[in-house]
């Protein structure tokens, strides 16, 4: 677009805010026009030591990382193996396939958002004081999490569409919860009841 105007019409400010976290009387506008980095084939590395993330995938399109070792990662937080976050929508059809996450201090794996991700027969473990944790949280949707080993720690599988599929994992000594909001949607916007709107 060579020109945009954007008017934002709101006669009445409500006190709940958009998401937890968020103050009530305030919001945040983003307008993005990249490109994110497409058709990665990312296999074969070693990502350890690093001082907060193993790798942070923020935004791409028809990845496929396999073969990886994603093992003691982070001082400071988040400190996963892997995050994918700040691409939001820009990050779907992403393979996971074949990686070891090994004691990463925050966790193994984090999803915040994206679209069409496989994870498909990873490890992840811890053999240290820090347990590892899985996290996909309801803004991932239409991902598969199957036939991967989990060893300590906990998993937490989230879906607001409810499309998500969840098959032959081997969990050993670890806790598992799936959190299905109910939203409906998951680009992270608070709707209004229909009822509601005028």
């Amino acid at each position: 677009a060579k020109f945009l105007n954007l008017e934002f019409n709101q006669p009445e400010v409500t006190d709940k805010p958009f998401h937890s976290g968020a103050s009530a009387n305030s919001w945040v506008l983003s307008i993005n026009n990249f490109l994110p980095p497409v058709d990665v084939y990312f296999h074969h590395n070693r990502m350890s030591g690093s001082r907060r993330l193993g790798l942070a995938l923020c935004g791409g399109q028809r990845w496929i990382l396999e073969n990886n070792e994603f093992i003691g990662n982070g001082g400071t937080p988040p400190a996963y193996g892997v995050d994918l976050e700040d691409g939001w929508e820009l990050v779907y059809d992403i393979v996971f396939r074949n990686n070891i996450f090994r004691d990463n201090a925050g966790g193994g794996l984090v999803v915040c958002a994206g679209s069409e991700l496989l994870f498909e027969r990873n490890l992840f473990e811890s053999t240290h004081k820090q347990p590892s944790r899985v996290v996909l949280y309801g803004r991932a949707y239409n991902y598969f999490f199957v036939n991967n080993t989990i060893k300590g720690g906990t998993v937490n599988f989230g879906s607001r569409t409810g499309i998500a599929t969840i098959s032959g994992n081997t969990y050993e000594n670890c806790t598992m919860k799936v959190v299905y909001d109910g939203k409906g949607v998951a680009d992270g916007l608070y709707r209004k009841n229909k009822d509601d709107c005028v």
